[in-house]
């Protein structure tokens, strides 16, 4: 729950392993190489990088680079995570929502930049909470899928992309209709968005 507790240093989280942050309100400065979707156990949930949120707003102000396909995650009873820099690296980015509550509301924020990494992207709930992916400067790689999911096993979930006043082009955009989901929806809070 010590944003500094990492020190300086880059991170970096292996395939199987997971880096999980609890209650941390502020920012995490370290560089982040992300591999794997399977680390981690218990109701938290697995992935590569978990947030464990109940209303804070986490920032990762390094960068981020994907070294194999990844899972990021957060489990909360509401919360935002933040990526100041533009993802880069090699892989599919999976984002999961988690929260064992059909009101739960989890959010990523990216900011820089285009992200950068070679492959596609998943915005997904794992049927507990509401999934909703906001650009404020940055946006997806322009070469990738998207997938969009809202399956839900307490009833009611769903995927949001809030483009937010900013721009998006993608290579593809597709959605996964899960069991009682209420759907997935691309929206813009902001000024006038272009996506292509």
């Amino acid at each position: 729950s010590n944003g500094g507790a990492l020190s300086s240093g880059a991170v970096t989280v292996a395939d199987e392993a997971q880096l999980r942050t609890d209650l941390i309100e502020g920012t995490i400065a370290n560089d982040l190489s992300l591999s794997g979707t399977t680390g981690g156990y218990g109701n938290i949930g697995k992935g590569a990088l978990v947030v464990h949120n109940e209303g804070q707003t986490t920032t990762f102000s390094g960068a981020v680079e994907l070294a194999a396909d990844t899972l990021i995650r957060s489990y909360s009873a509401g919360g935002g995570v933040i990526f100041a820099q533009p993802i880069g690296g090699n892989g599919n980015l999976i984002i999961e929502a988690g929260g064992a509550n059909k009101i739960r509301h989890q959010q990523w924020t990216l900011q820089g930049d285009a992200s950068t990494f070679v492959g596609d992207g998943k915005l997904r709930s794992d049927g507990s909470a509401n999934a909703w992916l906001t650009l404020e400067g940055g946006s997806l790689p322009a070469a990738s899928i998207l997938t969009m999911e809202d399956r839900s096993i307490v009833g009611g979930n769903n995927a949001v992309l809030d483009l937010n006043g900013s721009n998006q082009t993608l290579a593809g955009l597709t959605h996964i209709a899960g069991a009682n989901g209420l759907g997935s929806f691309i929206t813009n809070s902001s000024s006038q968005s272009i996506l292509t």
